[in-house]
C-alpha cells in the first residue's frame, strides 16, 4: 500500500520541468514513475549497491535511463535541491533523515513520505517540523505523509 499511494500521488501532479528524487530507491519504481508520467529528470539514491543496480535496469527497460541519475547517499551533492521529494522507507529511517531531505527540498516543495505505520504519523511529522502543512492519507494501515514546505511564512501548529 505505500509504494500504491506514493504512485497515485504522483500520477496527480504536473511534473513537466520538474525534478523529482526518490531517496531508497530500492527497485526505481517511484523514479521510473516519476519520469514516465513527465517529470524532466529523477534522482535515485539508495545505500545498497544493489538496488541501485535493479534502478539503472529498470530505467533502461522504460527507456528513461538519460534522464536518471542514481547515487549513494554519501556521493549525492550536498547543494542539490529539487521540487519533489518521495521517500517510501520506514518511520525509523524517515526521522533520522528529516534535514537531510529538507536540505535537498526547494522552498514550496513536496515530500511524500511513505511507509509509516498510521501510529508513527505524528512522530514523523514532528522531525520535519513546523516548516512545513502535512496531510495524511492511508490505507491498509499504512500512511503517507504529504508535506509542502512553506519557508518563506511563520510557523503555525499541526496537530493530528
Amino acid at each position: 500500500p505505500s509504494t500504491a499511494l506514493c504512485l497515485e500521488r504522483l500520477a496527480t501532479l504536473k511534473l513537466a520541468d520538474t525534478t523529482v528524487l526518490d531517496w531508497g530507491c530500492g527497485s526505481g519504481i517511484l523514479a521510473v514513475a516519476a519520469l514516465k508520467l513527465g517529470a524532466s529528470k529523477a534522482f535515485g539514491v539508495d545505500i545498497d549497491h544493489h538496488a541501485l543496480a535493479a534502478t539503472r535496469e529498470l530505467a533502461g527497460l522504460n527507456l528513461v535511463d538519460d534522464r536518471l541519475m542514481v547515487y549513494r547517499p554519501e556521493d549525492m551533492p550536498h547543494d542539490f535541491r529539487c521540487q519533489v521529494i518521495v521517500a517510501n522507507l520506514l518511520a525509523r529511517t524517515l526521522i533520522d533523515l528529516a534535514p537531510t531531505l529538507g536540505r535537498h527540498l526547494t522552498d514550496d516543495g513536496k515530500l511524500f513520505l511513505s511507509g509509516i505505520l498510521e501510529d508513527q504519523v505524528t512522530d514523523v511529522a514532528a522531525a520535519f517540523g513546523r516548516e512545513y502543512a502535512f496531510d495524511i492519507v492511508s490505507r491498509d494501515g499504512w500512511a503517507m505523509i504529504i508535506a509542502i514546505r512553506h519557508k518563506n511564512t511563520e510557523p503555525h501548529e499541526t496537530t493530528f
